[in-house]
C-alpha cells in the first residue's frame, strides 16, 4: 500500500472477489474498451490469471478513497533502464469530475520518482483520447506523436519531477511524503 497523504491510497490489486468483480466491471465498460490498447473482454478467470502471472515489476494498484475502491492505475517498471510505462488509469464513473484521476497520476509519479528513483515515466495514449491527453499534459507530460500508430508517446522525466514535486505536495497534502520529496530534490 502507498499512502502519502492526500485523498487517495494506492493498494495492490489482489485476486479477491471484490477486486475481481470491480476490475471485470470497469475493464469491460465502453470507456475502458475505447481507451485501452487491449480490447478483449475480461472475465473473472482472465483477471485472476493476469494477476497470478504478473511479473514482480508490473505494479498495479487499486485507487482507494475513504476505504472505497474508485479506480486502477499501473506502472510497468524496467529496472535495468530505470524507466516505467504508466498505464491502465481508470476512474469509476461515480468518482469522475473530482480530480481523482489527476491525483492518481501525481501519486503514481511520486512513487515512481520518490520511491523507485526512476529516470523517466512514459505512457502511450491514443490520439483520439483527448481527455487523457489533456490530463497528462496538465500534470507535465510532454508528448511525441506517432501518426502511423495513432498514438502520442508521453514522457515525464525525473528532472521535471524535481521542478514540480513541491507543487503537488502542496496541492495534495502529502504530509507522509515529505521525506520522499526532499530526497527528490537532492
Amino acid at each position: 500500500m502507498f499512502a502519502p497523504g492526500g485523498r487517495i491510497v494506492l493498494r495492490e490489486i489482489t485476486a479477491s472477489e471484490l477486486d475481481t468483480d470491480l476490475i471485470v466491471y470497469w475493464r469491460n465498460t465502453r470507456t475502458a474498451r475505447d481507451s485501452f490498447f487491449s480490447k478483449e473482454v475480461v472475465t473473472p478467470d482472465t483477471h485472476r490469471k493476469f494477476i497470478a502471472g504478473r511479473r514482480p515489476h508490473d505494479l498495479i494498484w487499486m485507487i482507494v478513497v475513504a476505504d472505497a475502491p474508485i479506480g486502477v492505475v499501473a506502472l510497468t517498471v524496467d529496472v535495468e533502464d530505470h524507466v516505467a510505462e504508466f498505464g491502465r488509469l481508470f476512474i469509476d464513473e461515480s468518482a469522475r469530475g473530482q480530480e481523482f484521476g489527476r491525483e492518481a497520476v501525481c501519486t503514481t509519479l511520486l512513487y515512481a520518482f520518490g520511491m523507485l528513483r526512476l529516470d523517466q515515466v512514459y505512457a502511450d495514449v491514443y490520439t483520439s483520447n483527448a481527455h487523457a491527453l489533456d490530463l497528462y499534459s496538465e500534470v507535465g507530460f510532454a508528448g511525441f506523436p506517432d501518426a502511423q500508430r495513432q498514438i502520442v508517446r508521453l514522457v515525464y522525466t525525473d528532472a521535471l519531477w524535481k521542478k514540480r514535486c513541491n507543487e503537488f505536495y502542496e496541492k495534495y497534502g502529502w504530509a507522509n511524503a515529505k521525506c520522499l520529496l526532499e530526497k527528490s530534490d537532492e
